[in-house]
């Protein structure tokens, strides 16, 4: 497997930027250790909607899972796989009134949202390989998504805050 990427889909296809080590050692020694699995219904009420909003996102192909994160004062980690979706949010470290996070959380969440909205997210394509494991991961949340919608339409959802601490 590749090193963990973030990953845009753009005119072009696929597009991949390496994750820096100080974010993969962030993602792997204090983020992915906290997620639990939710069930969808939990997924779509507290998580899907910040997929709408303009905060500062991306997503990551890491192994066989896709992880999105996002920080609008609240920082959220979702992981999709083949086998479901685990998460947790807590309050935004980049935001705490000491702002005591150090600079990988901000890389982590601003480099690809960077990426994005300064180079519209141009860079390497993504190889066959790649892409497959990122549908893999996501293919069957389109599928979701849409079920869950027909069940509770975004329109009618507020984001909470629904963070530890």
């Amino acid at each position: 497997m590749s090193k963990p990427f973030y990953f845009a889909d753009i005119e072009d296809g696929l597009t991949k930027l390496v994750v820096p080590d100080n974010v993969l050692e962030l993602l792997e020694n204090e983020l992915l250790p906290r997620l639990e699995p939710i069930e969808p219904e939990a997924y779509w009420k507290k998580y899907a909607l910040g997929m709408l909003q303009h905060a500062p996102k991306g997503y990551i192909l890491y192994d066989d899972s896709v992880i999105w994160v996002q920080d609008d004062g609240d920082l959220r980690v979702v992981e999709f796989r083949a086998k479901g979706i685990r998460a947790f949010a807590i309050k935004s470290p980049i935001h705490s009134e000491n702002n005591d996070a150090d600079d990988s959380y901000y890389d982590l969440v601003y480099m690809p949202w960077d990426w994005l909205l300064e180079e519209d997210g141009k860079g390497e394509m993504c190889s066959k390989s790649e892409r497959k494991s990122i549908r893999n991961a996501i293919g069957w949340t389109n599928e979701l998504h849409e079920k869950l919608e027909k069940l509770l339409p975004m329109s009618e959802t507020r984001m909470p805050r629904n963070r530890e601490g």
